[in-house]
C-alpha cells in the first residue's frame, strides 16, 4: 500500500474509532448519570429503552463536538509518539474530557437562566456538580478505552 493510502486508511480508522468512542461515552453517561438525575425512575426499564435508542446517538454527537479539539490534540500526540498501551489512552481520555469540560463550562454562562441547566436543588448549574464532573471525566476515560480498542492499538504504524 502506498504511503498516501496508508495515511488515508489510518485517518478513516481514527474517525471510526472516534465515533465509537463518542457513542461509548454517551452510553456510559446514560447508564450511570441518567438514573441519578432522572425523575422517571419509577417507569419500567423497558418503557425507557425507546428513548435511549435516540438519545445515545444524539448525545454522542454532542460529546463528539465538545471533545473534538481536545481529542484531536491528544490523538495527534498518540500517533506521533506511537502510543499503543491502554493506560496512555485512559489518561489521555481523562485529559481530553477535562478540555471538553472546559469548553462546556465556557458556554455555561449562556445557560444560567435556563431551568434545565440547574441541579435538583436549583442552586448550582448541573455542570458545576462534583458528580457531574466525575461522570464527564470517567466518560472520557471510557471513550478513550473504546478508541484504543478500535484504533489505538495500531497507532503510528503508518510511520514505520
Amino acid at each position: 500500500m502506498s504511503r498516501l493510502g496508508a495515511i488515508l486508511f489510518r485517518l478513516f480508522v481514527m474517525v471510526v474509532g472516534y465515533g465509537c468512542a463518542a457513542l461509548a461515552a454517551s452510553l456510559f453517561l446514560h447508564v450511570v448519570a441518567w438514573p441519578a438525575i432522572s425523575d422517571d425512575m419509577g417507569e419500567p426499564p423497558w418503557s425507557l429503552m425507546g428513548g435511549i435508542f435516540f438519545s445515545v446517538p444524539l448525545m454522542g454527537i454532542l460529546i463528539g463536538g465538545f471533545a473534538f479539539f481536545p481529542a484531536l490534540v491528544v490523538l495527534a500526540v498518540a500517533e506521533y509518539f506511537r502510543l499503543r498501551d491502554w493506560l496512555s489512552y485512559a489518561i489521555a481520555g481523562g485529559v481530553a474530557a477535562l478540555g471538553a469540560y472546559g469548553i462546556l463550562w465556557q458556554g455555561m454562562a449562556t445557560f444560567q437562566d435556563v431551568d434545565m441547566a440547574v441541579s435538583g436543588d436549583g442552586q448550582l448549574p448541573l455542570a458545576a456538580e462534583p458528580a457531574a464532573f466525575a461522570w464527564g471525566v470517567t466518560a472520557g476515560i471510557v471513550g478513550a478505552l473504546v478508541y484504543w480498542l478500535v484504533a489505538g492499538r495500531s497507532a503510528g504504524r503508518w510511520l514505520e
